[in-house]
């Protein structure tokens, strides 16, 4: 729920997004949770840094913890994180996870 809550409150408070789709996707051994908003998007040099410890941008600044504390945690599930454009406008977060059980995970 932590990084659940996190990548959420990222895309409403920095991104400005009014909506946020998520969606479940399940294809044998893997599991993909993904969270697309409508927000402003951001640029390539912020997307390269995104999970950095510490690493802030935009007017509201938060501590640069919360997206590097959620990489931590997927990948210590042996997931990954990525991030990429929303079309037309925002960014799309995805969670990706293997598992031999994919039913403990989606």
């Amino acid at each position: 729920m932590i990084v659940f809550d996190n990548i959420i409150r990222n895309a409403n408070i920095h991104g400005g997004a009014d909506q946020i789709d998520v969606s479940l996707k399940r294809e044998g051994k893997h599991c993909e949770v993904s969270f697309g908003d409508n927000g402003t998007g951001i640029t390539r040099e912020v997307k390269d840094r995104l999970f950095e410890e510490g690493f802030s941008y935009g007017p509201n600044k938060g501590s640069g913890l919360g997206l590097y504390i959620a990489k931590k945690i997927i990948e210590k599930h042996n997931g990954e994180i990525q991030v990429k454009d929303n079309k037309p406008k925002g960014v799309v977060i995805t969670l990706k996870f293997k598992s031999e059980d994919v039913n403990e995970i989606c």
